[in-house]
């Protein structure tokens, strides 16, 4: 009889043991989880974010790059419209000439 008392104390023993460090590693697993899930999250904010800066900056871009915007900007620094046109030629330097 003592002899089956132990061997079930033993095996009884395994039996928690075993749940214990299964409860701990569904523990483990679900915090992993939990964190990446946190990340996951904030990584998308951030690329929200950074979608709605760059959507800001490419009108930006259009309105400052705009014909009208820029021929005012001539005019207050003072560009006038170009009235002649100038050809000027480079002559061959004399090393080139044999």
């Amino acid at each position: 009889m003592i002899k089956i008392k132990k061997r079930g104390t033993k095996l009884h023993l395994i039996l928690v043991s075993m749940v214990v460090i299964l409860a701990l590693l569904q523990i483990i697993f679900a915090n992993r989880l939990t964190e990446a899930g946190k990340n996951l999250r904030k990584l998308e904010e951030e690329s929200a974010s950074l979608e709605a800066e760059n959507s800001k900056l490419k009108t930006e871009i259009a309105v400052l790059g705009s014909i009208e915007r820029l021929k005012s900007q001539t005019e207050k620094l003072g560009f006038v419209p170009q009235t002649s046109i100038i050809n000027l030629t480079i002559q061959k330097p004399i090393a080139f000439k044999f």
